[in-house]
């Protein structure tokens, strides 16, 4: 029997980019939090931005553009270079 036969191999996957779905949970759990979606501010991939201006799942009530901002359900947006979208609020008083 070899000396690695009884050594395991962990392999780590990447994580998982968040869907549309996932966005909204995290906004939604960040709002029950008490914090104000005016205080959030959304991180998305140019991927992920695109998503969400072309996705079908998408209500024009969901999404806006004015003041040369964009916002995804009262959350302003902003383009990333990061590897994924995420959510940046502040932490509730």
């Amino acid at each position: 029997m070899s000396a690695k036969a009884g050594k395991t191999q962990t392999t780590t996957m990447a994580p998982r980019a968040p869907d549309i779905a996932d966005l909204r949970s995290a906004i939604d759990k960040a709002e029950t939090q008490g914090i104000d979606r005016g205080d959030m501010l959304l991180h998305l991939t140019l991927r992920d931005e695109s998503v969400i201006k072309r996705s079908r799942s998408v209500g024009v009530d969901e999404i806006s553009f004015a003041d040369g901002e964009m916002r995804f359900i009262g959350v302003r947006v902003v383009v990333t270079t990061d590897a994924m979208s995420s959510l940046e609020a502040p932490v509730a008083a």
